[in-house]
């Protein structure tokens, strides 16, 4: 056996020296108090720590001991994992503008002072071995022999201590390293070495207080014992230097490694510095031409104080740098021709940033800037990178171009630059090349990709486009045979403007007939159609029939609610009006939205006259826009009578226009009541009305007065006024009502008052009521009596 011994490699050879020296640590750092030093060198004793435990006992013998070792080492791996992730997490103060994982972290560059005070901490870190160093290296020293593994050699509990060991010391290390490079600040890497340290002693400080009692005498005992217990022969190591050399030198070769690496990517311009940034200044300011791209200056790389300079991209309107003061600690953007921003006059300092020590300009893109007087300036950067794109650094917001990449509600939709009714500027809805009528044009003006939810769509169908043959004499055929006006004519030209903006112009062929062209307008817009026509002769040659649709291509095959029908052969031009999308929501259920537009009768002619109200009264989103409504119907239902509107040769009572419903409030029209805001009178009084009860009377929900006797009123009395539950005073005697008094009057319980006399009418006899009106009835009379269950008659 000591032959064996004496051929052992060196690591084999040296393991009696090392376990001496775990016993000489031991003794040095936590002296028994009944031991000598040199006593605790002879017996190669365990290390005086909570891993002991784990390599002394099992989970089932004395198992106490064991999970009390294994608490610490959990509670020692837990404040590590904290550690890491409190470093990892993304960090918003960190100025570095890449998106990888490290740089998430990692600031972009730091100070010479700083950099030469990682590379010493990492340097007496691995020399004078911490905390988490020292438990990798006694990992690797405790790592049984199995060459000289005994009888009773806990060897499964020695390598389960060793690999516990072992991992809460590479995750220590791990988080000094990132600790260390991810600290600017010198006062700040010395504490957080201190703070890994402490956790990383967790192990020996709870072994040093149970040997001195503090956690009850079981384990007081237990530790002592321990301080006691020789190693077996497999864990021996004689020299205590060849382990802890391979261990500390490719550790240490790995930390200064990763090091260097990082403080490479922190000092080169071309990874953690922002290569290109783009700002935006509020749209009409005095500021506006110097927004745009700027470009990192390569020429002037890095400036004395380790920072980078950016100047304007080509394309940008006005001329302007970045740079940074060191002596000010502050970012200007400037138009001088200095390459040191503080030697810029106070005169060419544009913008200004707030204080700061980093070194990425990115890191001010959400701090407050002002202007060289202090006010603060209205702008924004850019953080997309799409948007650095040569290409897109040549697009600007508001530029009348439409741009998909800013074409979006962050944007305002390339602030209004996609739509017809937002957009400003001579390029305008210009495109080379556009897809109209589902046909490729040239030479369109249109805006096909405008998104914003404020503008609502209306849809062209061309039904037809046909030429149009003319008689012509003898003369004018050799004319046109002789001239070169038997050319094929010119294609018609449609234009579609909306509230004085050209929504769409386009040459039409007959390719486009059968297909539809959905265009975006504002909500409530007053639109024009025209249709050019003309030949190469200069008279008319090809016309065009069209459909103009409320709503979009889907919505016209599905529900289709035409707005005009236009043919240019008959009129060259055709108006419309678009009703707002709350008339229908307002009114879904009141009125056929299908003929909204083309319809004749008094609720069409209500909705025409309150889209062309622009008093401010007739808001469809107002409370009282239905009473405004009803009201309106009632009156195109009964306009005011006139003598210009009995036809002198038949007596005959022709449509009235005569209006009583004006563009003011509501309230103080002439035959209106209110309280509170709500109709509650209605009453025609003196003045002649001439036509019909309309239904939407029953819109009225709060009316109680209703006066509508001896007027001219003609046909039935409508059941819906059945629905007016608070009505108290109905009056219509007098007119020349036909038909059969509705059974829902009955339902009116509210009801005192009911005059239905002079055109031979019966008479009721009403409870409750104070008195009832009845003079010249007649049994004869075209209305019959009808059942009321609530009444006395």
């Amino acid at each position: 056996m000591k032959e064996q011994s004496n051929n052992v490699d060196p690591l084999n050879e040296s393991a009696d020296s090392v376990s001496n020296i775990i016993g000489s640590n031991n003794a040095l750092s936590h002296p028994p108090p009944s031991d000598s030093i040199s006593t605790t060198n002879s017996r190669h004793t365990y290390p005086a720590d909570c891993y002991s435990l784990i390599a002394t006992h099992g989970p089932l013998d004395k198992s106490g001991f064991f999970y009390v070792g294994l608490i610490v080492w959990l509670f020692q791996i837990c404040f590590l994992a904290l550690l890491v992730m409190s470093v990892v997490h993304p960090n918003e103060d960190t100025d570095n503008p890449d998106k990888s994982l490290l740089s998430t972290f990692i600031p972009s560059n730091v100070d010479k002072l700083t950099r030469w005070t990682q590379f010493m901490a990492m340097f007496s870190y691995c020399i004078f071995a911490d905390e988490s160093l020292k438990d990798i290296v006694t990992a690797v020293e405790l790592w049984p022999q199995f060459s000289k593994v005994k009888t009773g050699d806990k060897v499964g509990l020695i390598m389960l201590s060793s690999i516990l060991r072992f991992i809460q010391g590479m995750l220590g290390t791990s988080v000094a390293l990132l600790l260390v490079i991810n600290t600017a600040d010198i006062i700040e890497i010395v504490l957080n070495f201190t703070a890994v340290n402490f956790v990383s002693g967790f192990d020996q400080n709870a072994f040093e207080w149970a040997r001195w009692g503090k956690y009850g005498p079981r384990l007081e005992a237990e530790a002592k014992r321990i301080e006691e217990l020789p190693v077996p022969d497999c864990i021996h190591r004689k020299n205590q230097y060849a382990r802890y050399r391979f261990t500390v030198i490719p550790v240490g070769l790995v930390l200064i490694t990763i090091l260097i690496m990082v403080s490479y990517r922190q000092n080169s311009i071309d990874i953690w510095l922002t290569q290109r940034l783009r700002m935006q200044f509020k749209d009409g300011s005095d500021m506006e031409p110097y927004s745009g791209c700027y470009d990192l200056d390569r020429i002037l790389m890095l400036d004395d104080s380790n920072r980078a300079n950016y100047e304007s991209f080509n394309a940008t309107p006005s001329r302007a740098r970045f740079g940074y003061c060191e002596a000010k600690w502050r970012w200007y953007l400037h138009n001088s021709n200095s390459t040191n921003a503080c030697n810029v006059s106070q005169e060419h300092q544009l913008a200004i940033s707030t204080m700061t020590s980093t070194y990425d300009i990115s890191s001010s893109f959400g701090s407050s800037w002002q202007s060289r007087s202090g006010a603060p300036l209205d702008f924004f950067f850019f953080e997309d990178k799409d948007l650095l794109s040569d290409e897109n650094c040549g697009s600007f917001l508001g530029d009348g171009i439409c741009n998909d990449i800013f074409n979006s509600q962050e944007h305002n939709f390339d602030r209004g630059d996609c739509c017809a009714a937002t957009c400003n500027g001579p390029n305008c809805g210009i495109v080379a090349t556009q897809r109209v009528f589902d046909t490729d044009a040239m030479n369109v003006i249109g805006y096909p990709h405008c998104k914003d939810p404020s503008m609502k769509p209306v849809t062209i169908l061309l039904n037809d486009i046909y030429p149009k043959e003319h008689s012509i004499n003898k003369n004018t055929l050799n004319e046109r045979f002789m001239s070169k006006s038997n050319r094929e004519p010119y294609p018609p030209v449609m234009i579609l403007d909306c509230d004085g903006y050209n929504v769409l112009k386009t040459d039409i062929s007959s390719s486009m007939i059968n297909k539809t062209q959905t265009v975006k307008v504002t909500d409530g817009a007053l639109c024009t159609v025209i249709v050019k026509n003309m030949s190469n002769t200069g008279t008319d040659g090809i016309y065009v029939n069209y459909s103009v649709f409320h709503g979009d291509e889907d919505s016209i095959w599905s529900d289709p609610i035409i707005i005009v029908k236009g043919d240019s052969f008959v009129n060259k031009i055709s108006f419309f009006h678009r009703i707002e999308n709350c008339f229908f929501e307002r009114l879904h259920g009141r009125i056929d939205k299908s003929t909204i537009y083309t319809g004749k009768d008094s609720s069409n002619k209500a909705v025409s006259w309150l889209m062309e109200d622009s008093s401010g009264f007739t808001n469809c989103e107002d409370d009282n826009f239905i009473e405004r409504y009803a009201l309106a119907a009632i009156n195109f239902a009964a306009p005011i009578y006139s003598e210009s509107f009995i036809n002198n040769k038949t007596g005959a009572i022709v449509e009235d226009k005569g209006l009583w419903i004006t563009t003011e409030n509501h309230c103080i029209w002439e035959m209106v009541g209110c309280v509170d805001g709500s109709v509650r009178n209605l009453n025609f009084g003196d003045r002649k009305f001439v036509g019909t009860i309309a239904t939407e009377i029953a819109l009225l929900q709060d009316l109680h007065v209703l006066g509508m006797g001896h007027q001219f009123l003609y046909g039935s009395i409508p059941s819906e006024i059945g629905q007016l539950d608070k009505l108290e005073f109905i009056e219509f005697g007098g007119n020349s009502l036909t038909g059969t008094i509705p059974t829902e009057i009955g339902k009116l319980v509210k009801l005192r008052y009911l005059s239905l006399c002079k055109f031979s009418m019966l008479c009721l006899n009403l409870n409750k009521n104070e008195y009832t009106a009845c003079d010249g009835w007649n049994y004869q009379s075209s209305i019959e009596y009808t059942y009321f269950p609530h009444l006395n008659i």
